[in-house]
């Protein structure tokens, strides 16, 4: 984990509040330290601790988030992650910037900001050769 990352924890999580306030906290960290920030914020919440993290990396929400506001100059949504984080209301929040892409013609679509790239994977797709 970047090493200030590490420090901003530590003195949120050492004084023992019941609520922790975290403000970009995926921002400049490689895969594997927002994962395990990720589950530290779990781990924080079976706690019975509450964590209020503005973000903008939309990938991480569903994963942590039980609770979700949308803010865009004002509240444009709020509520439960599971019926707030929804396609439209993510083009509201991003002015329609998002990408859509559906696979397989399957009804899901799949919703990605472009700060990240997108990449599909079909393990059946990809063949080996044995040596």
């Amino acid at each position: 984990m970047d090493k200030r990352k590490r420090v901003f924890l530590a003195r949120a999580i050492a004084q023992q509040g019941d609520v922790i306030l975290l403000d970009e906290p995926f921002t400049g960290v490689d895969v594997k330290t927002e994962a395990k920030i990720i589950s530290l914020l779990r781990e924080l919440r079976a706690e019975g601790k509450t964590m209020l993290v503005s973000t903008h990396n939309l990938g991480s929400v569903t994963t942590f988030c039980d609770y979700t506001v949308m803010v865009k100059g004002t509240v444009l949504a709020s509520g439960p992650t599971d019926t707030t984080f929804t396609a439209e209301n993510l083009e509201l929040a991003f002015s329609g910037v998002l990408r859509h892409v559906t696979l397989n013609g399957s009804e899901e679509s799949i919703i990605t900001d472009d700060e990240r790239p997108f990449v599909a994977h079909r393990p059946s797709a990809v063949q080996r050769e044995e040596r």
